[in-house]
């Protein structure tokens, strides 16, 4: 597994290859697009699992957010305060469409899995046609009325209500904490949220512990909200009609129970778009999966992929 940073449209975002990278040219790749927090390294573990899974042909890569992940040596780095522009999910949507338009040519055969907001970069992605995209895989994917989600209603409170400077404050004091010290103090933290996940991963890994202490980051943490009201005052309507003509190529994977995505923005999709591939998690499986059940979903991803009705991206 390799790890770097890129740097798309003036902004580096964390690159992490398994298998062949970009120079490699691999014919066959799986394109893994973040959530928010969209940080690349809590993809490691589903990167790997679903590795073992799948045909050895396939490269798979994540590309994280940029301003998600701070390079160390970030002296050149630009700041929100002089290009916030470049936060919005607008411009991080244009991230991934340039990515693909850049470093994926038309010979080579590209699966996009997007989840939670980065199902939306996919559909975005798919809908520039840049590239030879097989199956569109979304799981738990906020592409609708975020805002007026259950999760979206309590996070469009804080926003507003909650100053910038206060927050950015505390994620200041938390950070300057010693790493060692407070990685104990997040791996407690998280292993009592898997509990409440019903999780059946017996301990927090490396690769979500490593990225969660990323993440106390006042700078990140700044991104990743800015990133977030764009979402909840942009992401509103869903184009049936685009979903429509791309739903040949699209898998939608719902949550039982999610705050963010609730079962009825499921109804509205297949009630607007006949026949399109949009199914219900039945193993209670939480939206942000990367933190309690990677190899499981990994596992749902997988058995998907091999499917018979979609076999063909293997030939």
């Amino acid at each position: 597994m390799e790890r770097s940073f890129i740097t798309v449209n003036g902004l580096p975002a964390k690159f992490i290859s398994l298998g062949d990278g970009i120079e490699a040219k691999p014919k066959k790749i799986i394109l893994i697009i973040p959530g928010n927090p969209g940080l690349a390294s809590y993809y490691e573990d589903f990167m790997l699992s679903l590795k073992a899974r799948l045909p050895d042909e396939y490269s798979i890569w994540t590309l994280g957010h940029g301003g998600h992940d701070i390079p160390e040596n970030a002296e050149n780095f630009p700041s929100f305060s002089h290009h916030a522009e470049l936060f919005n999910l607008e411009s991080t949507i244009q991230q991934k469409v340039d990515f693909v338009k850049t470093h994926i040519s038309s010979d080579q055969e590209v699966i996009l899995i997007g989840h939670s907001i980065g199902a939306k970069m996919v559909i975005e992605v798919m809908k520039s046609k840049i590239a030879n995209v097989k199956i569109g895989c979304l799981l738990f994917p906020t592409v609708e009325h975020m805002i007026t989600s259950p999760a979206g209603i309590s996070l469009n409170r804080v926003l507003k209500y909650c100053p910038s400077l206060f927050m950015m404050s505390i994620v200041w004091l938390i950070s300057c904490l010693p790493r060692s010290f407070l990685g104990n103090v997040v791996k407690l933290w998280l292993q009592f949220k898997l509990l409440n996940f019903n999780s059946s991963t017996p301990y927090l890994t490396d690769a979500c512990l490593g990225a969660t202490l990323d993440l106390i980051n006042p700078r990140v943490v700044k991104n990743v909200l800015h990133l977030a009201d764009t979402e909840l005052q942009t992401v509103l309507d869903l184009d049936y009609d685009l979903i429509n003509e791309l739903k040949d190529d699209l898998w939608f994977y719902y949550g039982a129970k999610d705050h963010w995505v609730p079962l009825e923005y499921h109804e509205n999709l297949v009630k607007n778009v006949p026949d399109v591939d949009a199914e219900i998690c039945s193993q209670n499986i939480a939206h942000a999966f990367v933190l309690s059940a990677s190899h499981k979903m990994a596992e749902i991803v997988a058995q998907k992929l091999c499917a018979s009705s979609i076999s063909k991206i293997f030939d």
